[in-house]
């Protein structure tokens, strides 16, 4: 993810934007996954056991979901956003292209 986010940001423009967010959704990402699989009941889980404990864990793991989904979207958007740009970039780019090889090529045959 992280080339995705430096790779698009890069084609059109000089400086990237931080890469903080990747950092916090790798960590939610990650903590969430922990917490779920803790909670599941499979096996003996290191925060504790019972039924109290799981249903604790599992309801600690759903919350942290929440901000982990909110901050995926916005990582999507954001690197749809840098998609849109570079394609801009580059339809611009050859249209200019096609447009001075048609512009020497009028000039020439005058």
């Amino acid at each position: 993810m992280n080339e995705i986010w430096d790779k698009t940001q890069k084609y059109y423009k000089e400086n990237t934007e931080d890469t903080n967010i990747l950092g916090v959704w790798w960590a939610l990402w990650v903590a969430a996954n922990i917490m779920t699989n803790q909670g599941d009941g499979i096996g003996a889980s290191f925060l504790g056991e019972g039924l109290e404990t799981q249903t604790i864990i599992t309801i600690i793991a759903d919350i942290l979901w929440i901000p982990a989904t909110y901050v995926t979207i916005n990582l999507i958007k954001k690197v749809a956003f840098f998609e849109k740009e570079m394609y801009e970039k580059a339809v611009n780019t050859n249209n200019e292209e096609i447009n001075e090889v048609v512009f020497k090529e009028t000039v020439q045959q005058s």
